[in-house]
């Protein structure tokens, strides 16, 4: 299996369960970019998709909460970055017609958008929580 995607502990915003959250995503995009490579069938890219957007809405989510439990000044504007990504993903998911195939473009989207995410935009609301 192909690592598209690395998580390492750089990564970490200190909250385990968000940790894991990130980690299953980056998974997810390995999964799909691997399936791609692998040549495999048009549905199982779609119910991967369909995971991704799934997690997408459950991570945000979870995270938003996080950010609002321990008073994260900025949640409000964060949570508008977690709109356009779903609102981006419900997009992808939705423009995966039979024959679509998904290109190298949307593996550099989304690997770019979730770590360039992480490391900069999440990374602010990680001195908030307690380690």
């Amino acid at each position: 299996m192909i690592s598209y995607v690395v998580w390492n502990e750089n990564c970490s915003v200190g909250d385990p369960r968000i940790d894991a959250q990130h980690k299953q995503i980056v998974e997810l995009i390995n999964d799909m970019y691997n399936l791609v490579h692998e040549g495999h069938a048009h549905h199982t890219l779609r119910e991967c998709l369909e995971n991704l957007r799934d997690y997408t809405v459950a991570h945000f989510a979870l995270e938003e909460e996080v950010m609002q439990r321990i008073g994260f000044p900025e949640t409000d504007r964060h949570r508008a970055v977690h709109r356009a990504m779903t609102e981006r993903v419900l997009l992808m998911y939705s423009e995966f017609l039979p024959g679509s195939e998904l290109s190298l473009e949307v593996f550099e989207y989304l690997k770019k958008w979730w770590l360039g995410h992480i490391m900069s935009v999440d990374m602010n609301y990680a001195p908030y929580i307690d380690r």
